[in-house]
């Protein structure tokens, strides 16, 4: 079952392509316009390469309208405004770059930006602190109706952690104490 291979891979040239076979790539390209056929195109360019890898070869490398290197300050914010909202999509970053390959906009990212971009190292905490937070907030709710039904609580007020809670999440926590508890002066201190 599954898809028969394009060709056979014992036979096929691996590993970096030569300069050679660069030109012969080109060379049958330039000759005979937009390939339709990949899988038949290296047998009849005379290149002992998959057409897969031809095909990629040819898009990320050899097309005249790519640019290589010399990436500017401009498309470096580009690409970091674009990674941090909308992540790792570089077919759609890189078409926000007008002669830039997905595979170089992400080899470049991987290899330079990733380790500019300040942003880049707390973007995945961020999920992570908002669910400790809400699990937090669910444990001391539950200790909070816990110790109401056993007639042990002694303020209406929430506890907050110390050092876990920013000013808005204070804020939230009272508000959501008065919501609980249903009275006006909760969360007052």
């Amino acid at each position: 079952m599954g898809r028969a291979p394009c060709c056979d891979k014992a036979s096929v040239k691996r590993g970096p392509w030569s300069p050679e076979e660069d030109e012969l790539l080109r060379s049958y390209v330039r000759s005979h316009g937009a390939v339709g056929n990949w899988i038949a195109l290296p047998q009849k360019a005379g290149l002992n390469r998959c057409g897969k890898s031809c095909r990629l070869r040819w898009l990320n490398y050899l097309r005249p309208d790519i640019k290589h290197g010399g990436y500017t300050e401009q498309e470096d914010m580009v690409i970091c405004s674009l990674y941090n909202s909308i992540g790792s999509r570089w077919s759609i970053i890189a078409s926000k770059l007008p002669g830039r390959t997905d595979n170089d906009v992400k080899n470049y990212w991987n290899t330079k930006l990733k380790k500019k971009d300040r942003h880049a190292t707390a973007r995945p905490a961020e999920p992570m602190r908002i669910i400790h937070a809400a699990v937090a907030r669910v444990r001391l709710v539950r200790r909070h109706h816990r110790e109401r039904r056993r007639g042990q609580l002694r303020r209406h007020v929430l506890p907050i952690p110390p050092g876990r809670a920013t000013r808005s999440l204070q804020r939230q926590h009272r508000g959501a104490a008065r919501r609980i508890l249903g009275h006006a002066d909760a969360g007052r201190r």
